[in-house]
């Protein structure tokens, strides 16, 4: 892993920034929704309508970028303005629905570019054969999705309305930005990003379908994660008759477990972080929800959403870093990206439907089949590449 750089860790910090506009209404959902005269399961759409709005810059934003000849950092520095922005405006503006539609929008936009444009650097920042830095922006992103429920209990706690929350995100935000854009300023960093391996290599119709399989392999792998975090608490307290709290604690290892399998992964061999690490989460993915599907004992039910979440933990960073490498290209890199955000709009939504049709009884059976399907996107995308002679697939 190559030196880890200030500007480099100014990118991480980004993330942790993004992962609190991500993660800031669904702790606030009650207190809002009695404050704007809203039915709180309605808040699903606003959040939908959240990560549909990500997806958008994702799709565009490479598009815009050598449209305008762009670079990563200037995306980014303008999503984390708009971050800010918005949380200290939504302090005064925020006052019904439609309001709330008004100011999600802009977010999600925002949070896209953030998101989207940091991962792309620090891939181009990175070892061509290693998805160690990326693996390790999300441990800062999972810190802040950590962060975002914390800073509100604190918050309600001092007695302070969800107002005086939206300052602190905003502050937190507007350091992020400053750190970012002095770091950024300091090493030159808004300049053209380098070019990976793969944009130098021939293209054709293996390096097309590899691409096919990598985008389903996104979007099948997200719906699985995002249906995890939004029902795993659920499932457990409505289905296994245990307390709420007990519940979240099921969650909370989900979480834990997405950590912990992010953050190890830096501290493998090089060779191991892209298509090796790919394909050994989907394996074990496949076998901790056929575990959870089968046994019916609380203690290995906790071990399983423990250890779901480790093997689930890599394969998004280790997903993007692999695209940069096989396909060469920032549009392709964050169109992979945006389709993750579609299946993190998908999923909750897919869990609804499961739970009123009355199959949440199933609902790890149905796990397995989408980490079933997760298994066989990446041996197709890796026959695929080899096929295609992709770099990662071979040695030099």
């Amino acid at each position: 892993m190559p030196g880890l750089s200030i500007s480099l860790f100014s990118l991480f910090f980004t993330l942790s920034a993004f992962a609190i506009s991500a993660n800031a209404v669904p702790p606030l959902i009650s207190t809002m929704a009695a404050g704007f005269r809203v039915n709180a399961s309605n808040f699903g759409f606003f959040m939908t309508l959240q990560f549909v709005s990500f997806s958008l810059t994702s799709f565009a934003g490479g598009w815009v970028k050598e449209r305008l000849k762009l670079t990563n950092w200037h995306l980014v520095s303008a999503g984390l303005i708009v971050i800010v922005a918005a949380f200290f405006a939504g302090t005064v503006l925020l006052r019904s629905a439609w309001s709330l539609v008004a100011w999600i929008v802009p977010l999600g936009l925002a949070g896209g570019a953030v998101e989207t444009f940091s991962s792309i650097e620090i891939s181009a920042r990175s070892d061509p054969g290693s998805s160690k830095n990326l693996c390790l922006s999300q441990v800062f992103y999972s810190l802040g999705a950590f962060a975002a429920p914390q800073l509100v209990y604190l918050c309600f706690g001092a007695g302070l309305g969800w107002q005086a929350t939206f300052l602190l995100f905003g502050s937190f935000s507007a350091a992020v930005g400053l750190f970012f854009v002095l770091a950024g300023a300091r090493r030159g960093a808004f300049r053209a990003s380098p070019p990976a391996d793969g944009q130098r290599l021939e293209e054709g119709k293996g390096r097309s379908r590899v691409f096919v399989f990598l985008l389903l392999l996104m979007l099948v792998y997200v719906i699985l994660e995002s249906l995890s975090a939004a029902w795993l608490s659920y499932i457990f307290e409505s289905h296994y008759r245990l307390s709420p709290r007990e519940a979240a604690i099921a969650l909370m290892l989900f979480w834990v477990g997405m950590l912990v399998g992010r953050f190890y992964i830096v501290f493998l061999p090089a060779r191991w972080t892209l298509w090796p690490a790919l394909l050994i989460s989907s394996l074990a993915i496949v076998l901790v929800t056929l575990l959870l599907a089968l046994v019916d004992l609380r203690v290995v039910r906790y071990a399983g959403v423990l250890l779901l979440g480790a093997a689930a933990g890599p394969v998004w960073p280790v997903l993007v870093m692999t695209t940069r490498v096989t396909c060469g290209s920032e549009r392709r890199t964050s169109a992979v990206i945006g389709l993750g955000a579609i299946g993190f709009a998908v999923g909750p939504l897919l869990g609804s439907l499961l739970l009123a049709a009355g199959l949440g009884a199933h609902f790890f059976i149905f796990e397995l089949a989408l980490g079933v399907a997760v298994l066989c996107l990446c041996l197709l995308a890796l026959s695929s590449c080899a096929g295609a002679r992709c770099p990662g697939t071979r040695r030099r």
